[in-house]
């Protein structure tokens, strides 16, 4: 006989194993599980063992980035509660071994390789997943709802610029060329990339566009303007990994037309040429074009409703 003092320090106390007490005393792991239950001790959860009872601030934002992104917490089977699981290519393999050390306080097997199968085609990725954990209950109920992965207004304010950076690093995209970053919310419906639209003229003063991509799935991008205010939000927290993704240097390559330029072309569109009007207000001849069939002198491509040239 094992005593119930005994048991109740070394598992719940110590947090020593079954198999670790069962040495200790001489005898099988099925005895000390006998007495365990006999006893009525309760068992020690694996997240217990671990030490880790609560999450960080750290580790809190960067789901709240990273469940928008590309992790996602599994809750199936008969389990009490969920445990994450992170898979990224293996180019990317330094990422997953920085968001390891995020949680390898409750990641037991470390990294591993793995072959995933995309339309036929195989590609080698790097996962870990971590133990079950209480904590990830909540977020669970927050991001899923039938068992699909969801975005509202409660998830996005609780965003920090930590978070955002997780949620760019997992699913950000930027066109150097055009100075445009986007985030790749292809999962989410039109009325939520709307909310998410939304969240970042309001929270942030930043705006942005709503694309359409081949598949006819939704995602957000900015243009180079709101580009660099959104990168000046999340430049502190990009791992240098993802120096291809950011670009802090980034700078307007044109200036805003200020209310005087806009009447002046307005008012001359129709007398002067295009070309002069360029010319005089040190502006690109399609700058010119776009401007006056946005104020309605003019058709698209150019054209104008009418000319008359100066003599």
């Amino acid at each position: 006989m094992i005593r119930k003092n005994v048991l109740e320090r070394m598992y719940l106390k110590d947090y020593k194993t079954v198999d670790d007490i069962a040495k200790r005393f001489g005898v099988s792991k099925f005895a000390v599980g006998y007495w365990i239950k006999k006893h009525g001790i309760r068992k020690v959860e694996r997240w217990e063992r671990y030490g880790l009872n609560f999450f960080n601030e750290k580790q809190r934002e960067y789901l709240y980035g990273s469940l928008l992104g590309d992790d996602h917490l599994d809750m199936s089977g008969k389990r009490r509660y969920p445990y994450l699981a992170v898979t990224h290519s293996s180019k990317q393999k330094k990422y997953v071994e920085w968001k390891y050390n995020v949680w390898r306080q409750i990641v037991a097997s470390g990294i591993k390789s793995i072959i995933i199968k995309v339309n036929g085609n195989s590609h080698s990725a790097n996962y870990f997943i971590t133990a079950a954990h209480p904590e990830f209950l909540n977020f669970f109920n927050l991001f899923y709802f039938n068992g699909r992965k969801i975005v509202n207004r409660n998830i996005l304010d609780k965003l920090t610029p930590f978070s955002i950076a997780v949620w760019y690093m997992d699913d950000g995209y930027y066109k150097k060329s055009r100075g445009r970053a986007q985030l790749s919310t292809n999962s989410f419906t039109y009325a939520e990339n709307a909310v998410i639209k939304d969240y970042f003229n309001e929270r942030w003063s930043i705006s942005s566009n709503i694309g359409t991509s081949d598949s006819g799935s939704y995602y957000i991008w900015f243009n180079t303007e709101n580009t660099i205010e959104f990168f000046k939000i999340i430049k502190d927290h990009i791992m240098p990994f993802f120096d291809y993704k950011i670009d802090i240097n980034r700078k307007l390559q044109w200036k805003i037309l200020s209310e005087k330029e806009k009447e002046y072309i307005k008012n001359n569109y129709n007398i002067e040429s295009p070309e002069l009007i360029a010319h005089k207000l040190n502006r690109p001849l399609n700058t010119i074009f776009n401007t006056a069939c946005r104020l309605g002198v003019t058709r698209s491509r150019g054209g104008r409703k009418y000319y008359e040239k100066n003599l």
